[in-house]
């Protein structure tokens, strides 16, 4: 397979993948009503997007997702079960391509078949038809990650704006991302052997 698997072929399986990923997730997107803990950020993010000024009673978890729903309420002029959950499917749909920081580690194969297994992974299904930040907050992960290795490992500077907007975002997305910085981040940035590069790369510019 990795010989046959020509450039363009696997940029149209990836597209296909990625296709097949969105249509699991936003199929019939409302059908189910919202959880006590959805309805709390999304009522919260009607009340904002309607004008409103009263303090919730309960803060959302996530204010990332409580500021795009409270966004999509107000474009859209109505709340629905499908709206709530749109931000958490979209990036739902994005955290399948994660094996492509891997790509060059592990084969153009091995991370086509991860994707393929992420994209039909019903964990992963579920939790991007679920209105909190658990999804934004692993697509904010992945893009904290790519701009890294973008940096350390291209030596382009231009991954480290991506990374820390990547950051602030995550930290707004939930106590989740936090996890991640600290079972993740620190995981990932050994086993690249990336943690002297960086420097290295700031001081041949200055």
């Amino acid at each position: 397979m990795e010989f046959a698997l020509t450039r363009r072929n696997e940029v149209m399986l990836y597209v296909a993948l990625g296709v097949v990923a969105a249509v699991l997730r936003f199929y019939q997107l409302g059908s189910a009503p919202l959880s006590a803990s959805e309805s709390v950020t999304a009522l919260s993010a009607l009340r904002l997007a309607r004008g409103g000024t009263e303090a919730a009673a309960q803060l959302p978890l996530s204010p990332l997702l409580h500021s795009l729903q409270a966004l999509t309420f107000w474009i859209g002029g109505t709340a629905t079960e499908a709206l709530a959950r749109f931000w958490p499917a979209l990036a739902g749909s994005g955290v399948v391509f994660w094996p492509l920081l891997l790509r060059d580690q592990i084969g153009r194969g091995a991370a086509l078949l991860a994707v393929f297994i992420m994209a039909l992974s019903s964990a992963l299904w579920a939790v991007s038809r679920t209105g909190d930040g658990l999804t934004l907050a692993l697509l904010c992960g992945l893009l904290v990650a790519a701009g890294w290795q973008w940096f350390v490992l291209r030596s382009d500077r231009r991954g480290l704006p991506l990374a820390a907007m990547a950051l602030c975002a995550g930290l707004a997305s939930g106590p989740p991302f936090v996890g991640l910085l600290f079972f993740g981040g620190g995981g990932g940035g050994v086993g690249l052997g990336a943690w002297p590069r960086p420097l290295e790369v700031v001081l041949a510019g200055v």
